[in-house]
């Protein structure tokens, strides 16, 4: 008999594992909680191969992303952002890669004069974070043009 929709999760002990590489996983009955009176008559796939890697950190700048146009007869004379870098975690091959943190779109079709903004960024691995998220404050001085 066939059961296709019984739940059951596999657990694997991942205690040994002290060092970055490759390791491969039998999935046998020892693995799996199933209900009482059922057994493992099979495992499809049998064993898995998981890759393992150092959990590293790096700081990165960020990057401000505009958009709308300015008003006409202006132009962005300065912005700054605070903070300048975030720190990112994850996976070391994964975070080296990583050049920069984006903002969200800041919008000047509006500022003529002084404006501050608060905005997420984001970076574009789903394996990466940033450690301790905080809402970026882009500061944009905007003057008209001469």
């Amino acid at each position: 008999i066939y059961f296709s929709a019984i739940k059951s999760a596999v657990v694997l002990d991942f205690s040994g594992i002290h060092k970055p590489g490759e390791q491969t996983f039998q999935i046998d009955e020892r693995d799996i909680s199933l209900p009482s009176g059922m057994r493992l008559e099979r495992a499809i796939p049998a064993q898995i191969r998981l890759h393992f890697e150092r959990r590293t950190q790096q700081d990165v700048p960020v990057q401000v992303r505009f958009s709308g146009a300015l008003p006409a007869g202006y132009r962005l004379q300065k912005y700054t952002v605070d903070p300048e870098n975030l720190t990112l975690v994850g996976p070391e091959s994964r975070v080296r890669k990583i050049e920069f943190a984006v903002t969200d779109p800041v919008d000047l079709s509006a500022v003529v004069a002084e404006d501050e903004f608060h905005v997420n960024a984001f970076v574009g691995d789903p394996h990466v974070r940033i450690d301790k998220p905080v809402k970026v404050s882009v500061r944009v001085l905007v003057e008209k043009q001469r």
